[in-house]
């Protein structure tokens, strides 16, 4: 690192707030998103595929941990006058186990392309207070799992 006199004044720290408002781009997609309340068009989906053992409640503790450092995966929307944004703490509904383990190969990877599919279209609920990020870990076999990472746009 550079010794020296600073180009740039530091960053100051912010005292936290009970809520913040809303960008106008996120009052652009939620006005959006009540033309179209019961689809994924906002879903922002991200799928790893999982090898090996996995330990299910770790990763319930990574995403956690994950949620906890950045706010923004705590977001939630409250449809106030004006709405805003409020940044809680990590809820339970964020972070899901679905087990697909079930039958032979061929069914598994059918049950598990139909789920996928299924998941991806279905919406994030601002207004039933859905978690704006999921986590879901989907198992489909012994050492074989999908790691599905789910955001809404609006954050």
């Amino acid at each position: 690192m550079r010794q020296g006199k600073r180009k740039y004044p530091a960053i100051e720290q912010r005292e936290e707030r009970r809520d913040y408002p809303l960008s106008y781009q996120q009052e652009r997609i939620l006005y959006l998103d009540q033309l179209t309340p019961d689809g994924g068009l906002w879903n922002k989906v991200s799928a790893k595929r999982l090898t090996g053992r996995l330990n299910a409640e770790a990763m319930r503790g990574a995403v956690e941990e994950l949620a906890g450092r950045h706010a923004a995966l705590r977001t939630k929307i409250e449809l106030a006058q004006p709405p805003v944004q409020l940044f809680g703490s990590f809820s339970p509904e964020q972070f899901r186990l679905v087990d697909l383990s079930q039958g032979d190969l061929g069914s598994r990877e059918q049950a598990l392309a139909e789920w996928f599919s299924k998941e991806c279209r279905a919406p994030i609920a601002i207004r039933g207070g859905d978690p704006l990020f999921q986590a879901i870990l989907v198992q489909y076999g012994t050492d074989e799992a999908l790691l599905v990472l789910k955001l809404h746009h609006i954050v």
